[in-house]
């Protein structure tokens, strides 16, 4: 969702988003700090480009979205059909190709990026291929030299912690972690409680908290399951648990009390009384947007109004210069409320809202795109579908998955022997063909006659691809024929000849069926798949 989205929306609503996905969700502040920002990601019609504080375009519109630029390059994304992730400078010239399906911010020197049907790799600013986590689920920026990931089990996902080596110095045993800041890290213990680890592992804070966010200036908020509070490095609190909100904001703390904002200092003490209905913090600028009567302006560090509320949303101040909301369009003002840059644009990049508001990346976390088909192709056995012998009739087939032909459809040649379940992989029916029931006479009228004697006509595996296999049935269709190399093939997409296989695909790239030819008929050279 980006910004004019989500600012189209109540202003309260907009505050709520902000702090719950931004604070006390994903952003958790001290994440990799964005430099001046000197170029402006914004979408005017259907394609990202950048300006600077006059307006004036100065890379092309071309991206289907764009981040800041952080370092001195930019996460940009492919317009098109088929969007790839890749790394721009500020001419717009591309660094590094856009090939990844996925891609993160450089932070510490290092990018997590996932290729189509690939693991998370680590990459360095010129590209190259520094490490690949292959039993990673999900990884997360580096911070403090430690990256966190997850693996997943039946038992759900459990965190870890890898260095810039690619070598695990945590194994995965947490249910949920924060970043390691300042050689701590929050995580999650099976209780359901959070405390602080070391990079040992070690807990230096024993868990006891419903929810603890990253230590900030030696600072940490935590919550007690109803309000929050701050505690220092050893545990104790410096701010008793009070607050419905809390965000630091150099030095001093942004609060939510009694549904108004305001400002309290490291002690707890107020500087600027709660008294606004939203507000975000001054990040290290003399102003702080403001709402108030419904419209969003800025006060100073006492909380005298300086710019007075007249936009619909506002954003920090970044060098002089914030990003403000009118009438469904974003445009730039300087510390006087003036405008630099008239508000014209249909959309800015939510990625700006997380490095303005909390120091970050939307762009954090990937997921591996890595598809383990190996279940499904273990499902797959030519010589004896299901473990069906030759030769067997459909009596012998039916008493072997415990079916009879008097519970079967009378008038179908498809029956559905076994359906089987892949976690995240994919499901597979295994299917006979063929008619063991016939029409006969019966006075005036006909009825259908059971013969289990004769033989299916074939075997056919159905597989409905779930998870990370959705649209990847080309890819698996090439491994079952890798598979069946040996066994001959039927180049007539689409005919049964009774002596080969050919392969079939749903247009969605999802399903995939596989044929093969009567039982009796089985051999290593006779063998299909349809």
């Amino acid at each position: 969702m980006h910004l004019i989205t989500q600012l189209r929306l109540p202003s309260i609503y907009f505050s709520t988003l902000l702090f719950t996905a931004l604070i006390t969700g994903c952003g958790h502040g001290g994440g990799p700090k964005v430099e001046e920002i000197e170029l402006f990601p914004v979408r005017s019609g259907e394609e990202f480009q950048y300006v600077d504080a006059s307006g004036k375009i100065v890379i092309n519109p071309q991206f289907s979205y764009a981040t800041v630029f952080r370092n001195g390059v930019a996460l940009v994304c492919t317009s098109g059909d088929e969007h790839r992730w890749g790394f721009i400078d500020k001419t717009g010239s591309y660094v590094i190709n856009a090939n990844y399906k996925v891609a993160t911010v450089f932070n510490e020197g290092i990018a997590w990026v996932v290729a189509e049907n690939s693991v998370p790799v680590a990459i360095g600013p010129d590209g190259e291929e520094r490490f690949r986590l292959q039993m990673a689920e999900k990884v997360r920026a580096f911070r403090d030299g430690l990256a966190a990931y997850c693996t997943k089990s039946e038992d759900g996902e459990r965190w870890g912690f890898v260095d810039t080596k690619g070598e695990v110095i945590i194994n995965p045993q947490f249910e949920s972690v924060r970043d390691y800041v300042g050689g701590m890290a929050a995580v999650r213990s099976e209780d359901n409680k959070w405390g602080y680890i070391d990079k040992l592992g070690a807990f230096v804070i024993n868990p006891q908290f419903a929810d603890a966010a990253d230590l900030v200036d030696g600072m940490a908020v935590v919550s007690n399951g109803k309000d929050k509070g701050v505690i220092d490095g050893e545990g104790h609190f410096v701010i008793n648990p009070q607050f419905d909100e809390i965000m630091p904001d150099a030095g001093q703390f942004l609060v939510r009390q009694d549904k108004q904002w305001g400002w309290c200092d490291s002690e707890g003490h107020f500087v600027i009384n709660p008294q606004f209905r939203s507000a975000l913090p001054f990040n290290g600028s003399d102003l702080a947007a403001v709402e108030s009567g419904g419209k969003w302006g800025y006060v100073d560090r006492s909380g005298k109004i300086m710019v007075n509320p007249q936009f619909d949303a506002a954003l920090p101040f970044n060098s002089g210069h914030a990003i403000v909301v009118s009438a469904g369009k974003a445009g730039l003002i300087d510390e006087s409320g003036k405008y630099l840059v008239n508000p014209q644009f249909d959309d800015v990049s939510d990625d700006i809202v997380h490095a303005l508001v909390s120091g970050d990346s939307r762009f954090l976390e990937v997921e591996s795109d890595y598809f383990d088909m190996t279940p499904l192709l273990d499902a797959i056995t030519p010589d004896a579908p299901g473990g069906i012998e030759p030769g067997m009739n459909f009596d012998q087939v039916f008493a072997k998955f415990g079916q009879s032909g008097s519970s079967l459809t009378k008038v179908e040649d498809t029956h559905i022997l076994e359906a089987r379940s892949f976690d995240g992989v994919g499901d597979c029916k295994l299917i006979a063909h063929g008619k063991p029931f016939s029409p006969v006479e019966y006075g005036w009228s006909f009825r259908y006659a059971y013969n289990g004697g004769i033989q299916p006509e074939a075997f056919t595996y159905a597989i409905v691809l779930t998870g990370k296999g959705i649209g990847k049935a080309e890819q698996v269709a090439k491994a079952v024929q890798e598979k069946l190399k040996g066994y001959s093939k039927n180049e007539a997409s689409g005919a049964w000849d009774g002596t080969h296989w050919s392969v079939f695909l749903d247009p969605e790239g999802s399903q995939l069926e596989v044929k093969f030819i009567p039982m009796q008929a089985l051999t290593n050279t006779s063998v299909g798949q349809l």
